[in-house]
């Protein structure tokens, strides 16, 4: 609940104290919290691309769960240029393919979304 607050502020939320509160959560065990602030990130925007933000969605990328990547995938596609690092991307390429269909329109989406940005994926 409290991430949707968040989420609900915007760029406005994005306090270095609240960073370091969605990073940690992001690492959580919880699975359905972990979705949660991952759809969080991504409605606040690329004001919270850190590095340490961007390294838990790569992990969330590769999860076991397909809601986990799923909601990694649609955060980096609202992140934008901003989550267009090489490793986020080779796994966004893996996605194309994850035996999910969820996960797959998920990553479709993401990549013709990077794409308009004239962000090249493949190599």
């Amino acid at each position: 609940m409290a991430a949707r607050v968040v989420a609900r502020l915007g760029r406005a939320a994005a306090t270095p104290q609240i960073l370091d509160c969605l990073t940690d959560l992001l690492a959580t065990a919880d699975e359905a919290l972990r979705g949660d602030v991952a759809e969080t990130v991504g409605r606040l925007g690329s004001v919270v691309a850190t590095l340490q933000i961007l390294d838990h969605l790569t992990n969330l990328l590769t999860a076991a769960q397909e809601d986990l990547r799923a909601a990694a995938a649609e955060a980096v596609g609202n992140l934008g240029r901003a989550a267009a690092i090489p490793q986020i991307l080779d796994y966004l390429t893996d996605l194309l393919s994850d035996p999910d269909d969820e996960v797959r329109a998920a990553a479709l989406t993401v990549v013709k979304q990077l794409q308009s940005h004239r962000i090249r994926l493949f190599r």
